[in-house]
C-alpha cells in the first residue's frame, strides 16, 4: 500500500510535465523505429537504439504512474465486487511497473554489451 501511495504522490508531481514527456517519448520511440527500419549496421547505432528503447520503457512506467492518479476507485470499497475490482487494478499497475523495471534492466544490459562492442571496434 505504501508503494501505491508513493506512486500516486510521484504521479501528482510529474503531472505538470506530462505533455513535454509524452512528446519526448513519442519522439524517442519514432527515432528508435526509424533506426530499426534502417537496420543498424554498426554498434553505435545499436547502442543508440537501445538507449531510445530504454527511454521508451521509462516513459511507459511514467505513464503507468500517471494512471494511478486517474484511478476512480481510491475510496474505501463498499461491496465485495468493488474490493475485487480495486485489487485487480492495483495488481495490474504493480505488474506493469515491475515489468517496465525488468525490461529497463534488460535494456541496460544490452546497452552495456553494445557499448563494449563499440569500444572494442575503436581500439
Amino acid at each position: 500500500m505504501k508503494l501505491l501511495n508513493k506512486a500516486q504522490q510521484v504521479a501528482e508531481r510529474l503531472y505538470v510535465w506530462r505533455f513535454g514527456l509524452v512528446f519526448l517519448g513519442l519522439y524517442a520511440l519514432s527515432f528508435g523505429v526509424y533506426y530499426l527500419l534502417q537496420g543498424p549496421s554498426v554498434a553505435f547505432e545499436v547502442a543508440l537504439l537501445l538507449s531510445v528503447v530504454l527511454l521508451g520503457w521509462v516513459l511507459l512506467a511514467w505513464l503507468a504512474l500517471l494512471l494511478f492518479r486517474q484511478l476512480p476507485d481510491w475510496q474505501t470499497p463498499q461491496s465485495f465486487w468493488q474490493k475485487l475490482k480495486q485489487s485487480a487494478h492495483k495488481l495490474w499497475y504493480q505488474l506493469l511497473l515491475w515489468g517496465c523495471l525488468l525490461l529497463s534492466i534488460a535494456t541496460l544490459y544490452l546497452m552495456a554489451k553494445a557499448l563494449k562492442a563499440l569500444l572494442s571496434q575503436l581500439i
